[in-house]
Formats: structure tokens, sequence, C-alpha cells
């Protein structure tokens, strides 16, 4: 990937010598240049990667949040339901239980009545 702009090292190079430059000094300031244009532009590539980088991690984070807070709730829609299904549960084995102990009281009630 190459964002750098254009740049005619010659052009520049004789632009120098034209404005009374040595050949020499131009030579090595249109080097000089030339490495410093690479270099920022280096650093503006990995500084671009870098934001993209952090947007797609942001986006992935976000898209984890949304599913962890999808998780949390069904979890506690299914903890609701539980508890419904054991308190239904717990009140049928209470009524059971009074139902037997009323059959078992009327057994004795019977069996004190009716022997002699």
């Amino acid at each position: 990937m190459n964002m750098r702009p254009t740049f005619d090292t010659a052009k520049f190079q004789t632009t120098l010598t034209d404005g009374g430059v040595p050949e020499a000094q131009a030579r090595a300031q249109t080097v000089a240049l030339n490495g410093a244009l690479d270099e920022a532009m280096a650093d503006v590539v990995h500084e671009t990667a870098l934001e993209r980088l952090e947007s797609r991690l942001n986006a992935q984070f976000e898209r984890s949040r949304t599913e962890f807070d999808k998780l949390r709730s069904d979890l506690h829609l299914e903890i609701a339901q539980t508890r419904t299904e054991f308190s239904e549960k717990l009140r049928l084995q209470g009524w059971a239980i009074v139902g037997t102990n009323a059959a078992l009281l009327a057994a004795a009630v019977a069996l004190i009545k009716f022997t002699p």
C-alpha cells in the first residue's frame, strides 16, 4: 500500500541546481528529502493501520457486549421461569401433603369411631 504522493527527484534536483545549489549538494538534499518523505509516509501508513485495527477491535467489542447482554437477559429469563416452575411444583406438593394428612386423619377418626 503506497499512499505516498509522487516526488520527482530529478525535477527537484534540477530545480536546486538551476537555483545555484552545487550539484553534489543538490543530490544530497534530494536523497535526504526523499528519505524523510519515506519515513513520514511509513509513520502515516502505520498510524492509519493502527486506527483501522482500533476501529475493528471496538466494533468486535461492541458485538461481544451485545451478545453478552443478550446472554445475561436470557439467563435472567431462565432463572425466572425456573423459579416459577419450582414454586408451582412446591405448591402442588404442599396440597398433596395436606390431602394425604386429611385422608390419614379421616382414616384415624373412622377407626376410632367404628372400633368397639
